[in-house]
């Protein structure tokens, strides 16, 4: 009887044995690495210079051991960190390609390569030479802006990205450079800029000219503009305006209020005609003559007034045939020693492109005690009143 108890425990004690043995090797199977995916399969490291290759997923999810090793299979070109994945490429490595493989620490032999490209450092653009720095684009049309230089010659990306400073003016095409229009545009001034893709900051402008639709006014065979010239290339906004002062045979614009500083009362053009190049008037307008002003003020077809229009203070010219009329705010102007303004809402100083006989400068003069023409220092700042090219 006691042998048959001892024959019993010793199989209970087998059979847990077993039972134990075969839980423990159950429990040590680990799942092995089946893929790895890297954040990039190719990438491009400029000599000197150092970048991070990593682990985007390890397939499957509940792979035991996802860590992996990094290593190169040409450590002269670019080394790796076995275990961060940083890339360096040395100062003294030669350009062409390196494999950085990422391999499964698991033992599965599963691995990744991601192709290193060793390259040149980048070179910058330093500057931007566009085919043209100011353009004249009617509403409604389109004109293609263009680069003519990129500098450095060797520079590494030459590419350019163009934008818009006013959308609702003038919109560019981001890559091509094409300027457009659009048909409910008002008359101005754009400025398009061509940007560098490297990085560089470098950019280049190029102004478009936005024409008014003005149409005009025929006074006594001339047309004339309805408001004085504003900004470069464009009206002002109203016929009261007093829009903006230049000086003679000059594109440079001054305000007709306020103090102005950087005023020049030395340096003045000697032309006996003021110059296409440097006539500020809007696309298909130009400063008028002497000989124009003089149909305008002197002649009996054309009645003329001291009147107020919307509190402003100037003339008004009448033809007499067409019953159609001008008005030529009284601004004053800025005197040529100083740039201060004189004779606000009581004289208008008119520039024209001619002067008579051989006065150093010429303008149309209008006054409360009469209208009449006479000299002026080239130096003033004067309004302008265009009439049609």
């Amino acid at each position: 009887m006691k042998t048959v108890v001892k024959l019993k425990t010793v199989v209970a004690l087998i059979v847990l044995a077993t039972w134990s043995i075969t839980s423990c090797e159950k429990g040590d199977e680990s799942v092995k690495v089946e893929s790895i995916i890297l954040d990039a399969t190719e990438t491009t490291i400029f000599i000197g210079k150092s970048g991070q290759l990593s682990v985007e997923e390890v397939l499957p999810a509940n792979a035991t051991e996802k860590g992996v090793t990094w290593s190169s299979d040409n450590t002269d070109r670019a080394m790796v960190d076995a275990a961060s994945g940083k890339v360096t490429v040395p100062a003294t490595a030669t350009i062409g390609t390196v494999n950085i493989t990422a391999t499964a620490k698991d033992g599965s032999g599963v691995k990744a390569i991601c192709v290193v490209t060793v390259a040149e450092p980048a070179v910058k653009v330093t500057s931007i030479t566009l085919e043209t720095t100011e353009i004249v684009i009617l509403i409604g049309e389109s004109k293609q802006l263009s680069v003519k230089e990129v500098r450095p010659a060797n520079a590494t990306e030459k590419g350019v990205t163009w934008s818009s400073d006013n959308i609702a003016r003038a919109t560019v095409d981001a890559a091509s450079g094409k300027v457009s229009i659009p048909a409910t545009a008002t008359g101005g001034t754009v400025k398009i800029t061509a940007t560098a893709k490297d990085g560089s900051g470098v950019k280049a402008v190029c102004t478009v000219i936005v024409p008014d639709n003005e149409e005009g006014v025929e006074i006594n065979g001339i047309i004339w503009a309805t408001r004085n010239v504003d900004a470069v290339g464009t009206f002002s906004a109203k016929p009261e305006s007093s829009g903006m002062f230049y000086q003679w045979d000059r594109k440079k614009a001054w305000a007709a209020t306020g103090d102005v500083t950087g005023w020049d009362d030395w340096n003045y053009s000697n032309a006996a005609v003021w110059s296409t190049a440097t006539d500020p008037s809007p696309y298909g307008w130009r400063v008028p003559t002497w000989d124009e002003f003089f149909k305008l003020i002197y002649s009996p077809e054309v009645d003329k007034e001291w009147v107020t229009e919307n509190y402003i203070k100037g003339v008004r010219f009448t033809d007499k045939v067409s019953k159609k009329s001008i008005f030529f705010p009284a601004a004053g102007c800025r005197g040529g020693s100083y740039g201060n303004l004189v004779e606000v809402g009581i004289g208008a100083y008119y520039w024209s492109s001619t002067s008579e006989q051989d006065s150093p400068g010429a303008n149309a003069f209008i006054a409360f005690e009469g209208m009449g023409m006479s000299s002026a220092r080239k130096t003033s700042g004067c309004s302008i009143r265009c009439v049609k090219k």
